[in-house]
């Protein structure tokens, strides 16, 4: 855990889960239960309520040093992280990615393209990681969603506006890591052909193709060889940009 710039030294094993679970529900009551699940799995000690007490001292003595140990309040049948959302990394990410959001929607894509990359900065790492959690694995694999899918919205956003060689990279590392999610292909796809590179933009739809077929036994969706095609015969029109993916429609936020 890193507070103020500085690391805290929280280093046991049970003391990391627990602290873990807080963060991630910062001013949620977190029950002795979930706390115990995520420490033990099924097979937990005969008083769990115990051993969660002795974790959360050995928590708050770590946080003394820093002024912190007011930081877990004792609720009734479980703690608290005293804690604002928007004072964490992953509160932080949801916060800029939805001003992100808004100010495309207010029609200002070149400040929103940079809220975006703000939120992927707060992300320093895996989440959690070097801790196995198996009780913790949704919530791990909404928040990695939400880091590819704000990345995908940045790579977007930086085709939209024509930042094309630094959506390349972006989406190269993306498409490379998830293949199987169309709208990377086709970003990166457009990215290299508005660059003028054309025989790479063929390429990385092959290698779409290739990864569609081995990985999920499917060919490209209709949408993605249709930009092919136009890759294919350099028939750049009007309606070119339609076959962008698009940002999912939310309700409409004031401007």
């Amino acid at each position: 855990m890193v507070a103020a710039g500085r690391q805290v030294p929280i280093t046991a094993r049970r003391q990391r889960i627990v602290l873990a679970v807080l963060l991630l529900n910062p001013g949620q009551t977190q029950p002795v239960s979930r706390l115990a699940a995520a420490v033990w799995g099924a097979e937990q000690p005969k008083n769990p309520e115990n051993q969660i007490a002795v974790c959360v001292h050995g928590i708050r003595r770590g946080l003394a040093a820093d002024g912190l140990a007011g930081l877990l309040a004792t609720e009734p049948g479980g703690y608290t992280a005293l804690v604002p959302a928007a004072a964490t990394d992953l509160g932080r990410v949801v916060h800029l990615s939805a001003e992100a959001a808004r100010l495309e929607h207010c029609g200002h894509p070149e400040v929103a393209l940079i809220r975006y990359r703000d939120a992927l900065a707060e992300w320093h790492g895996p989440l959690l990681q070097g801790l196995d959690i198996p009780h913790l694995t949704p919530e791990t694999r909404w928040w990695e969603e939400k880091r590819v899918h704000v990345a995908e919205q940045a790579a977007r956003l930086a085709v939209a506006v024509g930042d094309h060689q630094e959506a390349i990279g972006e989406l190269s590392a993306l498409a490379a890591a998830h293949p199987l999610r169309e709208n990377l292909h086709a970003l990166l796809m457009t990215a290299l052909y508005h660059s003028g590179r054309r025989a790479d933009a063929l390429f990385a739809y092959r290698a779409a193709q290739d990864a569609l077929r081995t990985g999920a036994g499917i060919d490209p969706s209709p949408q993605l060889r249709h930009l092919h095609h136009t890759i294919l015969t350099d028939s750049r029109s009007p309606h070119f940009a339609t076959v962008l993916p698009r940002a999912p429609k939310r309700a409409a936020a004031p401007c």
